[in-house]
C-alpha cells in the first residue's frame, strides 16, 4: 500500500518534492480526482475499526496512464501491465458484469467481454477525470501515436495481443476520451 501526500503539498505543477532534500518529484495529476472517486474500506483493528480511502479501479486506470507517462522506460513497463489487469479485469465487478449487457456494450461490441470491459472502464473514467488531466492525457499520449503503441507493446508484453488500431487500449481511451466535458479544477 502506497500512502502518499498530496493536496496543499503539490506546487502548481501537481508536482511534490520527497524530503530531505527534494531530490525526488512526483507527479500529484489525478490524485484529487481519484480522492473523490475513493473506495471506503474499513480495516479491522485489535483496538477499535477505522476506514481508509483507497483509490477505486477507474481512478487507477488514469492514474497508470500519467505514471506511465512520467516514468523511466525501465520501470514504466509495471505501469503498463497494471493498465491491462484493470482493463482485463474489470469486468469481473459483478456491477459492471451487469452493465456489459444492461448498457448494450456486449451485443455492440460482438459479444466481446474484455471490449467490453475496456469500454465501460473507460467511460467511468471519462466522468471521475478532471479537464486539466484529460488535456495532459490527450497531448501528451492520446495523440503521440508512438507512444500509444509502445504503451501497447509494453501492456501486451506477457500476451500475444492484436494490433494496437484493434485493441482493448484503444477502446479503454476511445471511451475515456469521449468526455469533452469533463469537470473544471475546482
Amino acid at each position: 500500500m502506497d500512502i502518499v501526500p498530496c493536496g496543499s503539498v503539490a506546487d502548481e505543477l501537481h508536482n511534490i518534492q520527497w524530503p530531505p532534500d527534494g531530490a525526488i518529484e512526483m507527479s500529484t495529476l489525478g490524485f484529487d480526482e481519484a480522492f473523490k472517486g475513493a473506495l471506503q474500506v474499513k480495516i479491522g483493528g485489535k483496538i477499535e475499526d477505522f476506514t481508509i480511502k483507497v483509490a477505486s479501479p477507474v481512478a487507477m486506470s488514469f492514474l497508470k496512464l500519467i505514471s506511465w507517462l512520467e516514468r523511466e522506460p525501465n520501470i514504466r513497463k509495471k505501469d503498463a501491465q497494471d493498465l491491462k489487469y484493470l482493463i482485463d479485469t474489470y469486468c469481473k465487478i459483478p456491477a459492471i458484469q451487469n452493465r456489459m449487457y444492461d448498457e448494450g456494450d456486449m451485443e455492440s461490441l460482438e459479444w466481446d467481454e474484455p471490449l467490453a470491459s475496456a469500454r465501460i472502464l473507460g467511460r467511468d473514467a471519462a466522468e471521475l477525470i478532471n479537464q486539466e488531466t484529460l488535456k495532459r492525457l490527450q497531448t501528451s499520449l492520446f495523440t503521440q501515436q508512438n507512444k500509444l503503441d509502445l504503451l501497447w507493446i509494453e501492456m501486451s508484453l506477457v500476451y500475444q495481443e492484436v494490433e494496437y488500431k484493434n485493441s482493448k487500449l484503444k477502446v479503454f481511451i476511445d471511451a475515456l476520451n469521449s468526455n469533452t466535458e469533463a469537470p473544471l479544477i475546482k
